[in-house]
Formats: C-alpha cells, structure tokens, sequence
C-alpha cells in the first residue's frame, strides 16, 4: 500500500511540474512575439533595417502605427512602440534618405486599424 501511495504521489509531482514548464514557456513565448520595439540609430553601419518612410500608403511595404505604451506594441499588425535604450529594442532602424537604398518603405497609419497585418507565411 505505501508503495502504491507513493508512486501516486510522484505521479501528481511530474504533472505539476510539466504543466508549470508549460505554463511558464506559453507566458514567456506569446510576450517576446508579440513585441515590436524600435530604436532609432545614429548611423547606418548600426542598424538592422534601413527604412524610407514614403508619402503615400499604396506605396508601403510595410504600414506602421504608433502607439504610447510598450504593452500595446504589437508585432503581428505592426504596431511599433519606440524605446530609449538599443539595448531594449527589437530593431534597430535608420531612416535613409533615398528610396534606393533602403531594405524596407514605409508609410505611418493614423489609425491603428490601417496598419498592415502580416500573413503567415
């Protein structure tokens, strides 16, 4: 009978520490996807992606909104929230000043809603 209770018990152990694994990497992964920071560098060589911000949408690759805080920044709609420090972005972007040269063109939205949602690809 002791035996009995004690594999039981091991039993409810291993459960609860594969479903705290579990918990915890479904917190830590959804709060890294869902982030979109970025930082404006000071030169070129420093970025990860070269941005032209273009004067109409229709000509965008990539169509951005602003938001105010880091918690409603939001990488699957493009939803980019600035920070102060390198270390703390995302991306790393510098804005070039022809359209030639840069990776990606960009239009900022005025509504959140016309922001360019991202397909699955």
């Amino acid at each position: 009978m002791r035996i009995f209770v004690v594999s039981i018990l091991d039993n409810i152990f291993k459960v609860r520490e594969k479903l705290l694994i579990t918990v915890l990497l479904i917190i830590c992964s959804s709060g890294i996807a869902q982030s979109q920071t970025m930082y404006e560098v000071k030169y070129k060589s420093q970025a990860d992606i070269l941005l032209y911000e273009v004067d109409y949408a229709t000509q965008a690759d990539i169509k951005y909104f602003e938001v105010d805080y880091r918690s409603q920044a939001n990488k699957e709609v493009n939803h980019w929230f600035w920070v102060d420090y390198p270390s703390q972005a995302e991306f790393k972007i510098y804005w070039v000043d022809y359209k030639s040269q840069a990776d990606k063109c960009v239009f900022k939205v005025r509504y959140a809603s016309q922001s360019t949602r991202k397909e699955n690809k």
